[in-house]
């Protein structure tokens, strides 16, 4: 059966958050012809119980045996998915799915050569530390890819499936995907949305491991273009 869309999940120890990020969105969208696709990318707190304990037909839990990362979920979600459009949505309930029916509108109202509708967060909720860190990993990022893309770091992206599962199959893909769009000739939209605070839990990621994670992403990608030969059109 060919859905409308479909809310890919990728989840690593949010227990809490995941299961109140799903019952928002069936809140949300009660009569929606859609499913949510939760990737338990191999938590090692309860969230595979939590996800269990969520009594929805919409729902589908896929666990990986090894912890693969987020993109790596994302790829996962999109080759078990059954509509053409995917909804990218970090598990840790920042990114508010109240957006999600005007992003898709957007998109399927929007020339051909539109495949990707990424979200802006604005006012985000996060500590100045933070906030310096992405606005350094944004900054290098346009300085060396150059595509225009002003928050590739926010986790509520809307992408043909088609499309999307084309794409060279980076560590870190997720950070990538307007450019690599943009190199195949097509091209993204913005839509502002709001941040959202953490509830529970602490983010995956400190200051070391975030320069160490853009450093290792930016140099990988950047061998890989080398390689590939390809430019932006």
């Amino acid at each position: 059966m060919n859905l409308k869309f479909s809310v890919i999940l990728p989840i690593h120890n949010e227990e809490i958050n995941a299961k109140k990020l799903i019952e928002e969105i069936l809140e949300l969208y009660p009569e929606d012809n859609y499913e949510i696709i939760a990737i338990n990318d191999k938590s090692t707190d309860n969230t595979l119980e939590m996800l269990e304990e969520i009594d929805s037909n919409k729902l589908k839990i896929i666990t990986h045996q090894n912890n693969m990362g987020q993109s790596a979920a994302m790829i996962t979600g999109a080759e078990n998915c059954n509509s053409d459009i995917c909804v990218f949505l970090d598990g840790d309930g920042q990114n508010d799915p109240q957006y999600i029916g005007n992003m898709i509108k957007l998109l399927e109202m929007s020339n051909t050569d539109i495949k990707l509708v990424i979200g802006e967060r604005k006012d985000r909720q996060h500590t100045v530390s933070k906030k310096i860190q992405s606005a350094f990993g944004n900054w290098i990022r346009n300085l060396l890819l150059g595509d225009g893309c002003r928050d590739s770091g926010c986790g509520l992206k809307i992408v043909y499936k088609k499309e999307f599962l084309k794409l060279h199959r980076l560590n870190n893909l997720h950070r990538f995907i307007p450019y690599m769009l943009k190199i195949q000739g097509y091209r993204f939209l913005h839509y502002q949305i709001k941040d959202r605070p953490r509830e529970y839990g602490v983010s995956h990621y400190n200051v070391f491991k975030r320069l160490t994670s853009v450093l290792e992403t930016y140099i990988c990608f950047l061998l890989w273009f080398v390689t590939a030969n390809l430019r932006i059109k």
